[in-house]
C-alpha cells in the first residue's frame, strides 16, 4: 500500500503588498527571469497578468521548458529559454545574457534561492533584484498511517 508522505510543500509568501508594488512598477526592468514553474504559479497568485503585457520593453526569460510552458499557460510571452540544460548556467550561456551593462533584471523565485544567476549577471554589469513569491516549507503531516504500516510490518515479520 502506498502512502502519500510529502516532505516539502510550496506556499505563497504573505507579503502581498510588497509583491504587488514591485509588479506595478515592472516597466523599470529590461528582464524578468522566472526561475521555476512554481515562480510563475505563485506570481499569478499576486498579479494581474495584464500588467506585464503592457510593457513592450520588458523581456521574459524562463530557466527551462517547464517554466516556459507555465508562462505560456498564464498568458505571458516567453522571450528567452535555453534549448537544453534547463538551469541558471544554461540561461547564462545564452548570447542575450552576455552584455548586461546597465540592464535591470528582476529574478522571480522562491525565498532563499541560489545566488549564481544574480552574481553572474551583476558581474556582467546588470542591476539585479529579487522578487520572492513563494517559500518551501516542511508540511505538517499526519504520520498515523505510516506508523501503523511500520508497526504492522514489524509485527508480521517477527518470529
Amino acid at each position: 500500500m502506498a502512502v502519500r508522505f510529502p516532505t516539502l510543500a510550496i506556499v505563497a509568501l504573505y507579503d502581498a503588498g510588497t509583491i504587488q508594488n514591485i509588479l506595478a512598477d515592472l516597466d523599470r526592468y529590461q528582464w524578468l527571469i522566472f526561475i521555476s514553474a512554481n515562480s510563475v504559479t505563485m506570481h499569478d497568485y499576486y498579479s494581474d497578468s495584464d500588467k506585464i503585457k503592457k510593457f513592450d520593453s520588458v523581456r521574459i526569460a524562463a530557466i527551462g521548458k517547464a517554466t516556459a510552458q507555465a508562462l505560456i499557460l498564464s498568458g505571458l510571452p516567453v522571450d528567452l529559454v535555453p534549448e537544453s540544460g534547463y538551469n541558471s548556467g544554461a540561461l547564462l550561456a545564452m548570447p542575450q545574457m552576455q552584455q548586461m551593462n546597465g540592464q535591470n533584471c528582476l529574478i522571480i523565485r522562491g525565498e532563499g534561492g541560489r545566488e549564481e544567476l544574480a552574481t553572474t549577471l551583476r558581474g556582467r554589469g546588470a542591476n539585479v533584484e529579487y522578487l520572492d513569491v513563494y517559500k518551501r516549507i516542511i508540511p505538517g503531516i499526519d504520520n498515523t498511517q505510516v506508523s501503523l504500516m511500520i508497526a504492522q510490518d514489524s509485527w508480521m515479520s517477527s518470529p
